[in-house]
Order: C-alpha cells, then structure tokens, then sequence
C-alpha cells in the first residue's frame, strides 16, 4: 500500500516534506487600544504637530481674528490717508482761489493807476489852454452867446469827461498838500490860513493830485 503524506506533515525526518506547500501567514491583530492610540495620534499630527488639535483650533481662530483686526487697521488707516488728501487739496485750492483773487484786485489797482496816469498826461497838455481861457474870461472876451465861449464850454467839457477835477477858490481853507501859496499876506478878518486870490486853479484826477493851485494866502494879523 502507497505511502501518501499530507502536506505539511513531518516526515520520518521530522523536518515537512519539500513538495508541501506552506501554509499563508496571517499578520498578527494588534490589539484595540494600540490601534486607536495611533489613530488619535494620526488625528493630533495632522492638526498641529506637537500642539493638541484644540489648541491648534485655538490658534487658527487667533490668527483669523488678527488678519481681522489688521484689515480693520489697514483700512482705518486708508480713510484717514484719503481724508488728509482731501485737506491737503482743499487747502491748496483755497490757497490758489486766495492768490487768484489778490492777483485779480493788484491787476485791476494797476489798470487804474495806468488809467488814471495816461489820463493825467493828456490833461496836462490842455492846462495851458484852460489857464488862457480863463484869463480870457476875466479879461471879458468870453462873452456869453460869442464863438469862443461856445469853445471855451466844448474844451472845459472835454477835461470834465476825462474825470478832471477844478479845485480852489477864495475863501477855502489853505491846504499844503493841494496848494502851493505864491504869497502871504497878514488879515484882521480871518483867524486861520485861507485862500484870498486864486492864481492858478489845481486840478486832479480822483485821489491823484495833476497840479496844485496857486494861490495867495491870507494869515491872522498878529
């Protein structure tokens, strides 16, 4: 009868026959509480390596609340950067409107003075001819309804029109600054220096002074 052997049974030898085939090994269960320590620790590793997952959640709420808070800061900070822009912009606008308008009133001062100084030059050539017609007029050549009292009334008009003021006459008190006193002479009448004679009438041109009058002067009898 046949010797039949069964797979992984000793031989004679002691030692499993060389066509026995082995038998798989099972990897050995590893028991509960060390397999949910390394999950756990798997769980703690991946939310902060060497910081528990609570105080890793912590930290993350921390840091959320400081990008917060830093954003808030930044845009504090914008606003208060556009509204200093804005000042800086207003003050220089008032500044310019300031600088404009002073500009505005010096150009229309000196278009006055230039007005007023071609005007005076051009009146001062018709003094001679106002002084002749008055002496005419004192010497009666200029009789009313006569050719030359009717140019003597054209040529006054003209001095009037360019704004030419007469000034002086007897009896107005002395003034330095618009009279110029040819001579004095001594009166019991007056108690001030007044004007007795008119020489020369002045003449000027709103505030600008184009000649002086002539005058004699009577002063207080001592």
């Amino acid at each position: 009868m046949a010797d039949n052997n069964v797979a992984g049974t000793p031989n004679e030898s002691g030692l499993p026959d060389d066509g026995a085939q082995p038998t798989s090994q099972q990897p050995e269960a590893q028991p509960n509480g060390q397999q949910t320590e390394g999950a756990q620790g798997a769980d703690t590793a991946s939310a902060a390596p060497g910081r528990p997952a609570g105080e890793a959640d912590q930290a993350a709420g921390e840091h959320d609340r400081a990008d917060v808070g830093v954003s808030a800061e930044g845009a504090a900070a914008d606003a208060d950067g556009e509204a200093s822009r804005e000042d800086k912009l207003l003050d220089e606008l008032q500044r310019l409107a300031a600088e404009y308008k002073n500009y505005r009133q010096r150009t229309e001062a000196q278009q006055i003075r230039d007005r007023e100084r071609a005007v005076g030059d051009a009146a001062k050539r018709l003094f001679p001819i106002f002084d002749d017609l008055d002496r005419a007029e004192k010497a009666g050549d200029l009789a009313e309804g006569t050719a030359f009292a009717t140019i003597a009334s054209k040529l006054r008009a003209v001095g009037e029109g360019l704004g030419i003021e007469r000034f002086g006459a007897k009896g107005e008190p002395f003034d330095p600054n618009q009279h110029e006193a040819v001579l004095q002479q001594p009166s019991p009448d007056v108690d001030a220096l007044v004007i007795g004679e008119v020489v020369e009438p002045g003449y000027k041109l709103g505030d600008t002074l184009l000649r002086a009058a002539k005058v004699v002067v009577l002063a207080p009898a001592e």
